[in-house]
């Protein structure tokens, strides 16, 4: 058995398949299979077709750092979300029309907040925002009103005590 087992490793080897996979071509393919020589041309010549890329002013880098909220270099967190190595390298993509100004994360997540903070200001409803912990972190207008208390007083701050509400809703919201 240990000698079929070795006959068949030989059969598999690399070595033989060039002249089994040619044996079978000539049996299956009607028409001999031509000679190396005989074969076409089967390169190809690329040549490149990149176009230069544009040079910008100061001005409009600073013009697109601006639309998102970037006005000095401490700004300019280079944090690389949107794709590109720094925040000027986006920039210039900007002004290619390679890539959108709201790529950048940090401005989308501080306008995103901006968003909830002018949704805070203008509802009718008494909203607080708690923490696990059962902390303020943030008091509408409305609820500052009907709580007879302050935003910065109240945000950081244990809502039991800082707050004043009755105990069984403080005891609710622990539950929940």
């Amino acid at each position: 058995r240990r000698i079929d087992a070795a006959a068949e490793v030989e059969q598999r080897s690399v070595a033989r398949r060039p002249p089994r996979v040619s044996a079978y071509a000539a049996r299956r393919q009607p028409h001999p299979v031509p000679a190396r020589a005989q074969w076409p041309q089967l390169q190809r010549a690329y040549h490149g077709r990149s176009l230069p890329s544009p040079e910008f002013a100061e001005e409009q880098i600073q013009e697109v750092l601006h639309r998102v909220e970037k006005y000095s270099p401490e700004d300019e967190l280079n944090c690389g979300a949107c794709g590109y190595d720094s925040c000027r390298q986006k920039a210039a993509a900007v002004l290619r029309g390679m890539a959108e100004v709201t790529m950048c994360i940090p401005y989308m997540r501080t306008r995103a907040e901006s968003l909830t903070n002018v949704v805070m200001d203008v509802t009718p409803n008494g909203v607080l925002i708690v923490d696990n912990a059962l902390h303020v972190q943030d008091v509408s207008p409305a609820a500052e009103w009907m709580c007879n208390c302050h935003r910065a007083a109240a945000r950081g701050r244990p809502l039991r005590g800082s707050i004043p509400i009755g105990e069984d809703s403080v005891a609710a919201g622990a539950a929940g």
